[in-house]
């Protein structure tokens, strides 16, 4: 086995003395672009015209950290909400986005815990099964001998 040799200058794993700046397709800044143009009109009581580049650099950072489309979504919920007078602030976005997200971990630790105990009661069945075939009981027979919490006190399924 030969040895590993030094990383030669500007190969892949040459440390920058820069970060990298990641920033979204030109697609996606003109439908950015095209999102905050109607945000605007929605909001036209308010002058944004020296806000608006620095809220549009912290828009294209928040669509590049979650996605334009996760972006679109929380502009729209703060859109329609009925206490959201003014124009969004990035930070207000961030935080609506950091709620779906939230909210999206939830969901997915539901599902989560239903599947796993689906898959558990399907395990469980098996068992009985098994032992019914193995010791030549009848599923009740089975069910009374499991002393296990959740799963004792079972009556038998009417298949």
């Amino acid at each position: 086995m030969e040895p590993i040799g030094p990383v030669l200058k500007g190969g892949a794993l040459t440390i920058t003395s820069r970060p990298l700046q990641r920033h979204l397709s030109n697609k996606d800044t003109t439908a950015l672009a095209v999102m905050l143009g109607r945000l605007m009109k929605r909001f036209a009581h308010q002058d944004m015209t020296a806000a608006m580049p620095e809220y549009v650099a912290d828009f294209e950072k928040l669509a590049v950290k979650y996605s334009l489309p996760k972006l679109e979504a929380a502009v729209e919920a703060l859109r329609i909400d009925p206490e959201q007078a003014f124009f969004p602030k990035p930070d207000e976005v961030a935080k609506e986005l950091e709620r779906m997200a939230d909210a999206e971990a939830s969901e997915r630790r539901r599902r989560e815990g239903e599947a796993q105990r689906a898959e558990m009661e399907r395990n469980f069945w098996e068992h009985v099964e098994w032992r019914m075939e193995r010791e030549g009981l009848t599923e009740q027979q089975v069910l009374d001998t499991i002393r296990t919490p959740g799963y004792a006190g079972r009556k038998a399924r009417n298949v």
